[in-house]
C-alpha cells in the first residue's frame, strides 16, 4: 500500500551505495558497482515505488558507485530528475550535509541522497534523533517524512513517517 505523505512536509530517502568491487583494484572513487549490487538497488527501487516514495531532487557522492546507485534509483522512479553530484556526501560529516539540506530549495519536496558509511548512519540518526536505524547495509534506505513546509527548519521539525527499506529482507 502507499504511502501518502502531507502536502506540508518535506521528505528524505537517505541510501547508502550498493555493493561494489575490492578496494584494492582501484582508486577508491573510482569502484564500480557489482551485478549483484544492481539487482539489490533495483529492488530497494521497486520497493520505494509500492510505497510511493518518489524524489524530486537527487544528490550523490562524487564517488563512481553513489553516482551508479543513484542512476538505478533516478532510471526506475524518476527518469526526468538529474543527479546532483554533492562533494560533502564523500566524506564522513553529517553536520556539512545538514547545513546543505537546510539551504535545500523549497520547490523541492522529495530528496534522495546517496553516500558512504558511515556518514548516512550518522545522518540518519541526527535527523531522527535516534539510533534506531542503525549501521546500513549496502544499497538500504531510509526516508523520513517532516513536518515542515521548508528545509530550513529540517533539524527541529517533528518526524510524521519513517519507513527502512532493505534489500535484504522482505
Amino acid at each position: 500500500m502507499p504511502y501518502l505523505r502531507s502536502v506540508m512536509s518535506k521528505s528524505i530517502a537517505i541510501m547508502r551505495h550498493t555493493l561494489t568491487e575490492s578496494g584494492w583494484q582501484k582508486p577508491d572513487p573510482d569502484r564500480c558497482i557489482l551485478p549483484e549490487g544492481e539487482v539489490q538497488t533495483t529492488n530497494v527501487a521497486q520497493k520505494m515505488a509500492s510505497v510511493g516514495i518518489v524524489p524530486d531532487a537527487v544528490w550523490a557522492s562524487p564517488a563512481l558507485r553513489a553516482a551508479q546507485t543513484a542512476a538505478i534509483v533516478v532510471r526506475q522512479l524518476c527518469p526526468n530528475v538529474e543527479i546532483e553530484t554533492v562533494r560533502q556526501l564523500y566524506y564522513d560529516d553529517e553536520y556539512q550535509v545538514v547545513d546543505l539540506i537546510e539551504i535545500c530549495p523549497d520547490t523541492v519536496n522529495n530528496l534522495l541522497i546517496v553516500g558512504h558509511n558511515p556518514m548516512v548512519s550518522r545522518l540518519v540518526s541526527r535527523l531522527s534523533g535516534s539510533g534506531d536505524f542503525g549501521w546500513f547495509a549496502t544499497s538500504e534506505l531510509v526516508w523520513l517524512e517532516f513536518d515542515t513546509e521548508s528545509w530550513a527548519t529540517i533539524a527541529t521539525s517533528p518526524i510524521i513517517g519513517k519507513i527502512k527499506i532493505s534489500p535484504l529482507r522482505d
